[in-house]
């Protein structure tokens, strides 16, 4: 009987989760943890028909973990595309990313969902000009600063098969 209560408390907390994640159905992933898979680098998208299925999945896997960013790669895939999230703001959509400009430096302890546990002091730049594309194919710019900065370049270290543990 006590079983049936854990498994049945068990079952309601996932489900739970997975309701607050407002995925509409769409399934968080597991996070890849495999040092030899993450050290891949993504592919440039040029098809983008299967690419906003991709992103629900990725938000509702950040939302599931509770992180700020998410590489496509940390979910089994190996398009190049991440996303970002800070507190109440949209979801920021990177899809083939490439670093236009740097600015200053920063140096801060990182942590990563796919190194659990794993704390880094990584020194970043301070401030970054990002070129990509949105979910749909349109060309976007972004200037991002301080703690965006960080997340963006963590991000697209993962894209291009780079992680915290080689700032040691």
């Amino acid at each position: 009987m006590k079983k049936k209560a854990v498994l049945l408390t068990t079952l309601f907390i996932l489900s739970s989760l997975v309701s607050a994640c407002g995925c509409d159905g769409d399934r968080p992933s597991e996070v890849v943890i495999d040092l030899d898979a993450l050290r891949i680098p993504c592919k440039q998208v040029s098809d983008f028909s299967e690419i906003p299925e991709l992103v629900d999945e990725m938000k509702a896997t950040l939302e599931m973990y509770g992180g700020m960013g998410l590489a496509a790669n940390q979910i089994g895939r190996q398009e190049a595309v991440c996303i970002m999230k800070f507190g109440d703001e949209p979801v920021i959509i990177l899809v083939n990313p490439v670093i236009t400009q740097r600015e200053g430096s920063q140096r801060d302890v990182e942590q990563c969902l796919s190194r659990p546990g794993i704390f880094i002091q990584v020194t970043r730049p301070r401030e970054i000009h990002v070129k990509a594309l949105d979910q749909y194919g349109n060309s976007m710019q972004y200037h991002f600063r301080g703690l965006e900065a960080r997340v963006a370049c963590h991000e697209i270290d993962h894209l291009e098969g780079r992680l915290i543990i080689d700032y040691e």
